[in-house]
């Protein structure tokens, strides 16, 4: 078969490609681009031959896909953009047109197909093989583009080589054998992260399968907003949303932190994750609620006292909208001030099943509002609507002036790792250990038949656990006590929260690497603290008295030397 005459139609050449597409993509205008009539019918079309939706909506300025895997919200301006990334697409596809037709003869003798382009990718192949498998693309070439004259052969040749032994000038990374090998290409073209992207994939790849609906979406005009109209462009509402974990030891203030420098003007929301806590809980349920028929008989309670209730007690069952949804709802109406949910323990619970089809909306824009939006289940569109926000009830998303603010402590044995999707979607906040923060801790206690400083021990016992290579976030922090508990349970009994913390948590599986020989029991570790050293720690409290020591008599010979001077 015939397919070209001259070596640019047999493959096309990365690198002019690639510059095309960048350079369209810099000028690319961001806004809003008008869905035509023209657009949704090839769209449309495409569906029926296809069958790659459930359900299509458009609107004038996005669309609403329903694949198998959920609902995703699309701006017009993603479809538009997505077109420029068609010729990068093809190219990528006419390369591993050619690979499916010669991968099985050239992967001969290794252990799978994706070791083989691997080997390749990563110059581990031998020359034999690579002799081998230039010779078979040749002869692959010139049977097929009969037409084409032999330099032509030999210029496709010494490319389809170069797409498997050089990733950097095609742009890739994974092996092309791998069924998700373009992804990244293309969502690195685009600048979207991958997470982000996943829509836009799709979306390229029906442009690249469908001319007729390619020249209709690059038809679509961009639309100047009227400086009158209020609808499309909402420059009014604050833009400071954002996602952010604070984290740190156990102790180390974070709830503090996040109380006073977080936000601390906005109007809060509070939540606590636990190992219980669902998505029904923080998106919103059906829930059983009392409703009253109305009866002019007298009703008594289970006390035999006549009820207040005027009417006949059934169950009904209604939409509780949770705290997420309540924010989101509360944020939109009031665009001029800003708002917090606050997730106290992030990770307590299993973040992204709590989250759902929520997940998506995390992803943000540069005006801070969701970069997507998703159809809400019926349940909760049929309370938007009755809230009167049939806007939200189709696109739901988080508005920009509406932050997520959440506490995560790792160091917890009970808690649930979060994925790396879900973190990226997070900016991070990191409180260090400050000692000093905590006035508190000057209280005195009676160790190894000493006095010291809760502060003194605390630092010990932090500088140990830094010796032996504890990570950060499971040393003690300096409000691991609080100053209330000091106070009405007594330092004693305070001191006991930190003894059972390292006792139970950060050595529950090594405790003879910490505390001293001959401890076998808690009982017997607190016994020790007065007349003990059950933390090993009394040389580093001596060392740091010492230094100290020698600090002050510093000072005091500079400040007789100052005297001296002066007189």
């Amino acid at each position: 078969m015939d397919e070209g005459t001259t070596h640019e139609s047999i493959l096309p050449d990365f690198e002019p490609v690639l510059e095309k597409c960048r350079a369209d993509l810099d000028t690319f205008k961001y806004g809003d681009y008008e869905i035509t009539g023209d657009v949704r019918s090839a769209y449309r079309d495409y569906e029926r031959r296809f069958g790659a939706f459930r359900k299509l909506e458009f609107y004038r300025y996005s669309f609403v896909i329903n694949r198998r895997d959920g609902e995703c919200w699309v701006p017009g301006s993603t479809l538009v953009q997505c077109t420029l990334a068609v010729p990068y697409y093809n190219a990528l596809m006419r390369y591993k047109h050619v690979l499916n037709q010669l991968v099985a003869e050239m992967a001969k003798g290794y252990a799978s197909r994706d070791k083989w382009c691997e080997a390749m990718r990563d110059h581990e192949a031998s020359e034999e093989v690579v002799e081998r498998c230039e010779r078979i693309a040749f002869d692959y070439f010139t049977s097929t583009y009969t037409s084409s004259t032999e330099d032509d052969v030999h210029e496709a040749t010494r490319m389809f080589m170069r797409f498997l032994t050089d990733k950097e000038w095609w742009g890739g990374g994974k092996a092309p054998t791998r069924a998700d090998w373009y992804q990244s290409p293309i969502s690195t073209l685009l600048r979207r992260s991958q997470a982000s992207n996943e829509i836009a994939l799709v979306i390229v790849d029906h442009l690249a399968k469908d001319s007729a609906l390619r020249i209709a979406v690059s038809k679509m005009p961009y639309v100047e907003q009227d400086e009158n109209e209020t609808v499309i462009v909402d420059t009014e509402r604050r833009q400071t949303g954002d996602n952010i974990i604070v984290y740190g030891a156990p102790g180390t203030g974070k709830s503090y932190a996040i109380e006073n420098d977080y936000y601390p003007s906005a109007i809060r929301t509070r939540v606590m994750f636990h190992p219980e806590y669902s998505y029904f809980d923080f998106v919103g349920t059906f829930r059983p609620t009392p409703v009253y028929l109305e009866s002019a008989d007298t009703l008594f309670g289970e006390d035999g006292q006549v009820s207040t209730v005027r009417g006949i007690p059934h169950i009904d069952y209604s939409y509780h909208a949770g705290p997420f949804t309540q924010m989101v709802v509360s944020a939109w109406e009031d665009k001029t001030h800003d708002y917090c949910l606050i997730i106290e323990e992030i990770n307590r619970a299993n973040a992204a099943a709590v989250f759902g089809d929520m997940f998506q909306l995390l992803d943000r824009k540069n005006d801070h509002s969701s970069d997507y939006a998703i159809r809400p289940s019926n349940e909760l569109a049929s309370w938007l609507r009755s809230e009167g926000h049939a806007d939200l009830a189709e696109a739901f998303r988080i508005p920009s002036n509406m932050s997520i603010v959440a506490t995560m402590n790792s160091a917890d044995l009970g808690v649930t790792f979060l994925d790396a999707a879900f973190k990226r979607r997070f900016n991070y906040r990191y409180v260090p250990i400050d000692l000093n923060l905590n006035e508190a801790l000057d209280e005195e206690i009676s160790y190894n038949n000493s006095t010291v400083t809760l502060r003194e021990l605390f630092g010990a016992v932090n500088d140990r656990l830094a010796g032996m290579n504890v990570n950060e976030d499971r040393r003690v922090g300096p409000f691991f006590v609080g100053p209330l508990e000091m106070k009405t349970l007594g330092v004693d009994v305070a001191l006991r929260k930190v003894v059972m913390y390292l006792w139970d948590d950060v050595f529950r599986d090594s405790r003879s690497e910490f505390f001293a020989e001959g401890l076998t029991t808690l009982g017997e570790v607190e016994d020790a603290l007065r007349e003990g050293d059950p933390f090993c720690v009394w040389d580093i409290i001596a060392e740091a008295r010492a230094s100290s020591r020698d600090v002050d008599v510093d000072d005091d010979e500079a400040d007789e030397n100052v005297d001296d001077i002066a007189v």
